[in-house]
């Protein structure tokens, strides 16, 4: 996979720059790859090849551009949390996802556990692991409800702070759920999830 012109010199200019910041950019180059169209996405994994020389995401990348994903899964399963955190939270979390829809809830709730041991402040991961525990463990809503807090602490949404709600209704913390229902409103007034929720709580914070 070769480039060329302009492609040629922005790979020159990453391999220029200090590691840390052209593994902050690898990060970025990944999540694009991951919602580009397919006029982008081949610049863009050109790009990725030539600035990321660590063989181990190389290898990973490989294996999800030739759709070899249930392979990919399985080389993740067994990855130390901390090998973990040398692959951009997105790519994770597409595999993770890719193991839900295929009926592993367990492996994908696990492999995002071991993905938020590097990736605490990525939304995406917080929020899936949110909904994975509550799906997982419908009995640990104390868990469910940290995550739901700190993906609404790094990205404010109607859809995060109304599964919140829910999680702290389940806990009886009915004051902090109508807080939570009220953030949705405020995002958006017209969020009928978060109405409707805050109407069937209401008889308990007047009662």
């Amino acid at each position: 996979m070769g480039v060329t012109g302009r492609s040629s010199f922005v790979v020159e200019e990453l391999m220029a720059l200090p590691p840390p910041a052209r593994k902050f950019v690898v990060r970025a180059l990944t999540r694009w790859c991951m919602c580009a169209s397919e006029e982008e996405k081949q610049t863009v994994q050109s790009l990725l090849h030539h600035c990321d020389r660590d063989e181990r995401r190389t290898a990973c990348r490989l294996q999800m551009e030739n759709g070899e994903v249930e392979a990919l899964a399985d080389r993740l399963r067994t990855v130390k949390p901390e090998i973990l955190n040398d692959h951009p939270a997105c790519f994770i979390h597409a595999i993770a996802m890719y193991l839900y829809e295929n009926g592993e809830l367990e492996a994908a709730t696990e492999l995002l556990r071991n993905a938020q041991f590097g990736h605490n402040k990525d939304f995406f991961v917080n929020f899936d692991l949110g909904n994975l525990t509550r799906e997982s463990d419908p009995t640990d809503w104390n868990t469910a409800a940290t995550y739901f807090a700190v993906a609404a602490s790094i990205h404010a949404t109607p859809g995060v702070f109304c599964r919140y709600g829910d999680v702290l209704r389940q806990l009886d913390r009915i004051h902090e759920a109508k807080d939570a229902y009220q953030r949705a409103i405020d995002l958006n007034p017209q969020y009928k999830p978060a109405q409707k929720s805050l109407g069937e709580i209401t008889p308990q914070l007047n009662g």
